[in-house]
């Protein structure tokens, strides 16, 4: 009984650790940060966002700017190889509130 209880003992570690390993080597996310410069324009009250595209609505991902120099950032952890458009929002009052987008009028990377 006693070699009983080492082997299933050995088994459960062995599948415990591949499991571990198996989920480490395969992870696919990355934390992407993202920044826009706000100096030349005034931010709303409800301060900056990141949205649109593969993030979805116009409050996905709010930004913030901790030191004030008008630099606006977020971190996101985003699946590796992911592609697609994203805008930066000035102060968007829910998440259809499209009409606060930046303004990418005559840009090559326009949304």
């Amino acid at each position: 009984m006693n070699k009983l209880y080492s082997l299933f003992f050995a088994f459960l570690m062995f599948f415990g650790l591949s499991l571990f390993a198996t989920e480490s080597i395969n992870s696919s996310d990355a934390n992407v940060t993202f920044t826009v410069n706000t100096q030349n324009i005034t931010v709303g009250e409800n301060g900056m966002y990141l949205g649109g595209g593969v993030f979805g609505g116009a409050q996905a991902h709010a930004m913030s700017d901790d030191d004030g120099d008008g630099t606006w950032e977020v971190t996101v952890e985003m699946e590796t190889g992911t592609t697609g458009n994203y805008i930066f929002l000035n102060s968007p009052s829910n998440d259809n509130d499209w009409g606060t987008k930046e303004n990418l009028e005559g840009q090559d990377c326009a949304d």
